[in-house]
Protein backbone atom coordinates (compact mmCIF):
# COMPACT_ATOMS: atom_id res chain seq x y z
CA UNK A 1 0.00 0.00 0.00
CA UNK A 2 1.21 4.02 -0.89
CA UNK A 3 2.81 5.46 2.22
CA UNK A 4 1.26 8.75 2.14
CA UNK A 5 -2.71 6.65 1.32
CA UNK A 6 -1.22 4.44 4.65
CA UNK A 7 -0.67 6.94 6.73
CA UNK A 8 -3.83 9.38 6.13
CA UNK A 9 -5.95 5.93 6.80
CA UNK A 10 -4.21 5.11 10.07
CA UNK A 11 -4.14 9.01 11.18
CA UNK A 12 -7.74 8.71 10.72
CA UNK A 13 -8.26 5.34 12.16
CA UNK A 14 -9.91 4.14 9.83
CA UNK A 15 -7.28 0.85 9.40
CA UNK A 16 -7.77 0.55 12.73
CA UNK A 17 -11.56 0.06 12.64
CA UNK A 18 -11.69 -1.91 9.71
CA UNK A 19 -9.37 -4.47 11.37
CA UNK A 20 -11.46 -4.58 14.50
CA UNK A 21 -14.44 -4.87 12.15
CA UNK A 22 -13.05 -7.36 9.86
CA UNK A 23 -12.03 -9.34 13.49
CA UNK A 24 -15.66 -10.14 14.38
CA UNK A 25 -17.25 -10.41 10.95
CA UNK A 26 -17.39 -13.90 11.52
CA UNK A 27 -18.61 -14.01 14.96
CA UNK A 28 -22.42 -13.04 14.34
CA UNK A 29 -21.63 -9.49 15.58
CA UNK A 30 -23.34 -6.51 13.62
CA UNK A 31 -21.45 -4.53 11.19
CA UNK A 32 -21.63 -0.99 11.59
CA UNK A 33 -23.96 0.47 8.85
CA UNK A 34 -23.06 -2.17 6.14
CA UNK A 35 -26.34 -1.17 4.17
CA UNK A 36 -25.84 2.36 4.30
CA UNK A 37 -26.73 4.67 1.17
CA UNK A 38 -23.07 5.69 0.45
CA UNK A 39 -20.19 3.48 1.98
CA UNK A 40 -16.35 4.00 0.99
CA UNK A 41 -14.07 0.88 1.42
CA UNK A 42 -10.21 1.54 1.84
CA UNK A 43 -9.41 -1.91 -0.71
CA UNK A 44 -6.14 -1.62 0.67
CA UNK A 45 -5.39 -4.86 -0.28
CA UNK A 46 -5.93 -4.22 -4.18
CA UNK A 47 -2.35 -3.53 -6.00
CA UNK A 48 -2.13 -1.66 -9.35
CA UNK A 49 0.51 -3.23 -12.76
CA UNK A 50 1.48 -0.68 -14.80
CA UNK A 51 2.03 -2.04 -18.89
CA UNK A 52 3.21 0.35 -21.34
CA UNK A 53 5.36 0.91 -24.54
CA UNK A 54 4.83 1.00 -27.55
CA UNK A 55 4.24 -2.83 -28.08
CA UNK A 56 1.69 -3.04 -24.81
CA UNK A 57 -1.44 -3.73 -26.60
CA UNK A 58 -0.16 -6.45 -29.23
CA UNK A 59 1.60 -8.02 -26.07
CA UNK A 60 -1.06 -8.23 -23.79
CA UNK A 61 -3.69 -9.20 -26.84
CA UNK A 62 -1.14 -12.31 -27.01
CA UNK A 63 -1.48 -13.02 -23.02
CA UNK A 64 -5.05 -12.63 -21.84
CA UNK A 65 -8.52 -14.06 -22.21
CA UNK A 66 -10.09 -10.56 -23.54
CA UNK A 67 -9.87 -8.73 -26.25
CA UNK A 68 -7.49 -5.84 -25.16
CA UNK A 69 -8.10 -3.63 -29.13
CA UNK A 70 -11.46 -2.79 -26.98
CA UNK A 71 -9.81 -0.96 -24.17
CA UNK A 72 -9.95 2.68 -24.83
CA UNK A 73 -9.23 5.47 -22.08
CA UNK A 74 -13.09 5.69 -21.57
CA UNK A 75 -13.67 1.82 -21.67
CA UNK A 76 -12.05 -0.78 -19.57
CA UNK A 77 -12.67 -4.65 -19.26
CA UNK A 78 -13.16 -7.49 -17.13
CA UNK A 79 -10.00 -9.80 -18.17
CA UNK A 80 -8.15 -12.84 -17.13
CA UNK A 81 -5.22 -14.82 -17.62
CA UNK A 82 -4.25 -18.44 -17.78
CA UNK A 83 -1.19 -21.37 -17.97
CA UNK A 84 -0.55 -23.19 -21.26
CA UNK A 85 -3.27 -25.78 -19.60
CA UNK A 86 -6.05 -23.41 -19.68
CA UNK A 87 -6.64 -23.04 -16.18
CA UNK A 88 -7.17 -19.45 -14.41
CA UNK A 89 -4.13 -17.60 -13.09
CA UNK A 90 -5.52 -14.11 -12.65
CA UNK A 91 -8.86 -12.31 -12.74
CA UNK A 92 -8.98 -8.64 -13.03
CA UNK A 93 -10.04 -5.53 -14.59
CA UNK A 94 -8.04 -3.27 -16.59
CA UNK A 95 -8.17 0.22 -17.36
CA UNK A 96 -6.25 2.74 -19.93
CA UNK A 97 -4.56 5.84 -19.22
CA UNK A 98 -2.09 8.58 -21.02
CA UNK A 99 -1.16 5.02 -23.18
CA UNK A 100 -0.40 2.75 -20.22
CA UNK A 101 -2.56 0.48 -19.31
CA UNK A 102 -3.30 -0.37 -15.81
CA UNK A 103 -4.25 -4.07 -14.27
CA UNK A 104 -6.25 -3.71 -10.60
CA UNK A 105 -6.02 -7.26 -8.50
CA UNK A 106 -5.38 -8.39 -5.29
CA UNK A 107 -1.87 -8.02 -3.74
CA UNK A 108 -1.87 -12.00 -2.96
CA UNK A 109 -1.58 -12.89 -6.57
CA UNK A 110 0.37 -9.73 -7.76
CA UNK A 111 3.70 -10.72 -7.53
CA UNK A 112 3.76 -14.27 -9.01
CA UNK A 113 1.28 -12.96 -12.37
CA UNK A 114 3.89 -9.67 -12.61
CA UNK A 115 6.63 -12.17 -12.70
CA UNK A 116 4.70 -14.69 -15.06
CA UNK A 117 4.24 -11.73 -17.28
CA UNK A 118 7.90 -10.50 -17.70
CA UNK A 119 9.11 -14.15 -18.65
CA UNK A 120 7.10 -13.78 -22.15
CA UNK A 121 8.17 -10.33 -23.04
CA UNK A 122 11.20 -11.10 -24.63
CA UNK A 123 12.25 -8.74 -27.16
CA UNK A 124 8.90 -7.12 -27.20
CA UNK A 125 9.08 -3.00 -26.04
CA UNK A 126 7.11 -3.26 -22.96
CA UNK A 127 7.55 -2.51 -19.60
CA UNK A 128 5.53 -4.05 -16.65
CA UNK A 129 5.86 -2.02 -13.15
CA UNK A 130 4.17 -2.79 -9.67
CA UNK A 131 2.49 0.54 -9.45
CA UNK A 132 0.81 0.13 -5.81
CA UNK A 133 3.72 2.12 -3.68
CA UNK A 134 3.07 5.07 -6.25
CA UNK A 135 -0.90 4.70 -6.61
CA UNK A 136 -3.57 3.52 -4.51
CA UNK A 137 -7.43 2.98 -4.98
CA UNK A 138 -10.38 2.49 -2.63
CA UNK A 139 -14.13 1.90 -3.29
CA UNK A 140 -17.28 4.11 -3.01
CA UNK A 141 -20.54 1.86 -2.80
CA UNK A 142 -24.42 2.08 -2.46
CA UNK A 143 -27.40 3.32 -4.01
CA UNK A 144 -26.51 7.21 -3.31
CA UNK A 145 -22.58 6.61 -4.80
CA UNK A 146 -22.95 8.00 -8.16
CA UNK A 147 -24.69 10.65 -7.00
CA UNK A 148 -22.29 11.55 -3.70
CA UNK A 149 -19.30 11.06 -6.31
CA UNK A 150 -21.59 14.09 -8.58
CA UNK A 151 -21.91 16.16 -5.96
CA UNK A 152 -18.13 15.91 -5.05
CA UNK A 153 -17.48 17.36 -8.67
CA UNK A 154 -16.68 14.40 -10.21
CA UNK A 155 -17.71 12.90 -13.72
CA UNK A 156 -18.71 9.42 -13.24
CA UNK A 157 -19.00 6.42 -16.24
CA UNK A 158 -22.39 5.21 -17.14
CA UNK A 159 -21.32 1.65 -18.28
CA UNK A 160 -19.79 -1.23 -16.83
CA UNK A 161 -16.22 -1.26 -16.43
CA UNK A 162 -16.05 1.98 -18.40
CA UNK A 163 -14.04 5.33 -16.88
CA UNK A 164 -13.89 8.78 -16.75
CA UNK A 165 -10.64 10.60 -16.10
CA UNK A 166 -10.88 13.18 -13.23
CA UNK A 167 -7.96 14.97 -13.39
CA UNK A 168 -5.17 11.80 -12.12
CA UNK A 169 -8.02 10.21 -10.37
CA UNK A 170 -9.62 7.66 -12.23
CA UNK A 171 -13.21 6.28 -11.44
CA UNK A 172 -14.37 3.04 -12.96
CA UNK A 173 -18.00 1.51 -12.51
CA UNK A 174 -18.15 -2.16 -11.00
CA UNK A 175 -21.25 -4.36 -11.32
CA UNK A 176 -23.58 -3.89 -8.63
CA UNK A 177 -26.41 -6.27 -6.82
CA UNK A 178 -29.64 -5.10 -5.12
CA UNK A 179 -30.02 -2.14 -6.62
CA UNK A 180 -26.93 -0.47 -6.13
CA UNK A 181 -23.79 1.51 -7.65
CA UNK A 182 -20.03 0.36 -7.21
CA UNK A 183 -17.61 2.45 -8.41
CA UNK A 184 -13.53 2.23 -7.94
CA UNK A 185 -11.46 5.39 -7.56
CA UNK A 186 -7.43 4.69 -8.84
CA UNK A 187 -4.87 7.69 -8.44
CA UNK A 188 -2.34 9.14 -6.63
CA UNK A 189 -3.14 9.31 -2.42
CA UNK A 190 -2.81 13.66 -2.79
CA UNK A 191 -5.77 13.29 -5.33
CA UNK A 192 -7.51 10.04 -3.76
CA UNK A 193 -7.16 12.06 -0.05
CA UNK A 194 -9.01 15.15 -0.89
CA UNK A 195 -11.90 13.52 -2.64
CA UNK A 196 -12.12 10.85 0.62
CA UNK A 197 -12.71 14.00 2.96
CA UNK A 198 -15.31 15.72 0.58
CA UNK A 199 -17.37 12.34 0.31
CA UNK A 200 -17.09 11.41 4.23
CA UNK A 201 -19.50 13.82 5.78
CA UNK A 202 -22.44 11.79 3.99
CA UNK A 203 -20.80 8.33 3.79
CA UNK A 204 -19.78 5.89 6.24
CA UNK A 205 -16.69 3.78 6.76
CA UNK A 206 -16.86 0.32 5.79
CA UNK A 207 -14.82 -2.98 5.37
CA UNK A 208 -13.18 -4.76 2.41
CA UNK A 209 -15.46 -7.61 3.84
CA UNK A 210 -18.57 -5.83 2.60
CA UNK A 211 -16.39 -5.48 -0.30
CA UNK A 212 -16.27 -8.39 -0.97
CA UNK A 213 -19.83 -9.56 -0.08
CA UNK A 214 -21.11 -7.14 -2.87
CA UNK A 215 -18.73 -8.71 -5.34
CA UNK A 216 -19.69 -12.02 -4.62
CA UNK A 217 -23.51 -11.19 -5.05
CA UNK A 218 -22.41 -9.89 -8.51
CA UNK A 219 -21.36 -13.53 -9.46
CA UNK A 220 -17.95 -12.32 -10.40
CA UNK A 221 -15.15 -14.51 -8.63
CA UNK A 222 -12.29 -13.05 -6.88
CA UNK A 223 -9.11 -14.44 -7.77
CA UNK A 224 -6.98 -15.90 -4.65
CA UNK A 225 -4.04 -17.89 -4.40
CA UNK A 226 -6.47 -20.13 -3.03
CA UNK A 227 -7.44 -21.01 -6.31
CA UNK A 228 -5.01 -20.05 -8.36
CA UNK A 229 -3.81 -22.32 -11.03
CA UNK A 230 -7.28 -24.81 -10.39
CA UNK A 231 -10.60 -23.87 -12.92
CA UNK A 232 -10.57 -23.33 -16.53
CA UNK A 233 -12.35 -19.94 -17.09
CA UNK A 234 -15.77 -21.84 -17.87
CA UNK A 235 -15.82 -23.14 -14.19
CA UNK A 236 -16.07 -19.29 -12.79
CA UNK A 237 -18.31 -18.67 -15.54
CA UNK A 238 -15.62 -15.91 -17.34
CA UNK A 239 -17.38 -16.68 -20.19
CA UNK A 240 -21.13 -15.80 -19.40
CA UNK A 241 -19.49 -12.00 -17.80
CA UNK A 242 -17.73 -10.88 -20.85
CA UNK A 243 -14.01 -11.87 -19.13
CA UNK A 244 -13.14 -13.90 -22.38
CA UNK A 245 -13.32 -13.06 -26.60
CA UNK A 246 -13.75 -15.96 -28.83
CA UNK A 247 -12.97 -14.29 -31.69
CA UNK A 248 -9.68 -12.79 -30.77
CA UNK A 249 -5.89 -14.45 -31.73
CA UNK A 250 -4.28 -17.09 -29.51
CA UNK A 251 -3.02 -16.85 -25.81
CA UNK A 252 -1.79 -19.21 -23.21
CA UNK A 253 -4.39 -21.88 -22.54
CA UNK A 254 -6.42 -20.51 -25.11
CA UNK A 255 -6.80 -24.21 -27.10
CA UNK A 256 -8.31 -25.64 -23.63
CA UNK A 257 -10.74 -22.55 -23.29
CA UNK A 258 -12.19 -23.12 -27.36
CA UNK A 259 -11.74 -26.88 -27.09
CA UNK A 260 -14.20 -26.39 -24.16
CA UNK A 261 -16.44 -24.07 -25.90
CA UNK A 262 -17.19 -26.15 -28.71
CA UNK A 263 -17.17 -29.49 -27.07
CA UNK A 264 -19.74 -28.67 -24.82
CA UNK A 265 -18.22 -30.84 -22.03
CA UNK A 266 -18.33 -28.35 -19.47
CA UNK A 267 -19.66 -30.66 -16.08
CA UNK A 268 -19.26 -27.67 -13.19
CA UNK A 269 -19.60 -24.13 -13.11
CA UNK A 270 -20.02 -21.29 -10.41
CA UNK A 271 -23.30 -21.21 -8.24
CA UNK A 272 -23.86 -18.36 -5.76
CA UNK A 273 -25.17 -19.74 -2.11
CA UNK A 274 -26.46 -18.75 1.48
CA UNK A 275 -24.78 -21.20 4.12
CA UNK A 276 -26.55 -20.66 7.40
CA UNK A 277 -23.85 -19.77 9.81
CA UNK A 278 -22.19 -16.60 11.18
CA UNK A 279 -18.67 -18.08 11.01
CA UNK A 280 -17.52 -17.78 7.67
CA UNK A 281 -16.28 -21.60 6.13
CA UNK A 282 -12.57 -21.80 4.54
CA UNK A 283 -11.81 -21.45 0.71
CA UNK A 284 -11.97 -24.83 -0.40
CA UNK A 285 -14.65 -26.11 2.01
CA UNK A 286 -16.89 -29.07 0.47
CA UNK A 287 -20.26 -28.99 -0.78
CA UNK A 288 -22.58 -31.75 -0.55
CA UNK A 289 -25.94 -32.76 -1.19
CA UNK A 290 -28.12 -34.29 1.61
CA UNK A 291 -26.90 -37.86 0.50
CA UNK A 292 -23.23 -36.85 1.61
CA UNK A 293 -22.15 -36.58 -2.26
CA UNK A 294 -19.22 -34.15 -2.71
CA UNK A 295 -20.77 -31.43 -5.43
CA UNK A 296 -17.37 -29.04 -5.42
CA UNK A 297 -16.51 -26.29 -3.20
CA UNK A 298 -16.26 -22.82 -2.35
CA UNK A 299 -14.04 -20.15 -3.78
CA UNK A 300 -14.58 -17.06 -2.24
CA UNK A 301 -16.59 -16.42 0.86
CA UNK A 302 -18.05 -13.31 3.28
CA UNK A 303 -20.46 -12.75 6.05
CA UNK A 304 -23.76 -11.48 4.96
CA UNK A 305 -26.31 -11.18 7.44
CA UNK A 306 -25.13 -11.62 11.19
CA UNK A 307 -26.34 -15.35 11.26
CA UNK A 308 -25.17 -16.04 7.40
CA UNK A 309 -22.43 -15.99 4.93
CA UNK A 310 -23.00 -15.70 1.09
CA UNK A 311 -20.33 -17.58 -1.06
CA UNK A 312 -19.29 -18.06 -4.45
CA UNK A 313 -18.98 -22.00 -5.29
CA UNK A 314 -17.53 -24.31 -8.18
CA UNK A 315 -20.38 -27.18 -8.15
CA UNK A 316 -20.98 -29.89 -10.99
CA UNK A 317 -24.09 -28.82 -12.91
CA UNK A 318 -26.38 -31.12 -11.38
CA UNK A 319 -26.44 -29.58 -7.79
CA UNK A 320 -29.40 -26.89 -9.71
CA UNK A 321 -31.59 -30.19 -8.85
CA UNK A 322 -30.20 -31.32 -5.54
CA UNK A 323 -33.50 -31.15 -2.53
CA UNK A 324 -30.77 -29.49 -0.40
CA UNK A 325 -27.35 -28.54 0.51
CA UNK A 326 -24.57 -28.33 3.00
CA UNK A 327 -21.49 -27.92 4.03
CA UNK A 328 -19.61 -31.13 4.65
CA UNK A 329 -18.54 -29.91 8.19
CA UNK A 330 -19.47 -31.87 11.11
CA UNK A 331 -22.57 -29.59 11.74
CA UNK A 332 -23.73 -30.17 7.85
CA UNK A 333 -24.37 -26.56 7.87
CA UNK A 334 -27.23 -26.09 5.80
CA UNK A 335 -26.52 -23.98 2.01
CA UNK A 336 -28.60 -22.97 -0.15
CA UNK A 337 -28.83 -21.55 -3.65
CA UNK A 338 -28.90 -17.98 -4.74
CA UNK A 339 -30.23 -16.81 -8.05
CA UNK A 340 -27.54 -15.52 -9.90
CA UNK A 341 -27.14 -12.12 -11.61
CA UNK A 342 -27.09 -13.22 -14.74
CA UNK A 343 -28.24 -16.83 -16.54
CA UNK A 344 -26.36 -19.75 -16.46
CA UNK A 345 -26.83 -22.02 -19.23
CA UNK A 346 -29.27 -24.93 -18.89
Amino acid sequence: MNNAWQNFLTSEGILAKEASANATSGSGQPFESPDASCRLHTLSTHGLLRISGPEAPSFLQSQLTNDVTQVTASIGQLNAYCSPKGRALALFSMIKHADAFYIILPTEVLPAFHQRLKMFILMAKVTIEDDSDQHACFGVSGTEAKAALQTAGFKVPSEHYHTEANEQLLIQKLPAARGEYRFEVIGPPDQLIPLWQKLSPTSVNSTETFWQRDTILTGIPTMTTDIVDTFIPQMLNLDLIDAVSFTKGCYPGQETVARTRHLGKLKRRTFLLQIDTAHAPAIGSKIEDDDENTLGQIINVSAHTPDSCVALAVLNLDAADAKSLQLADANKTPASLITMPYDLPQ
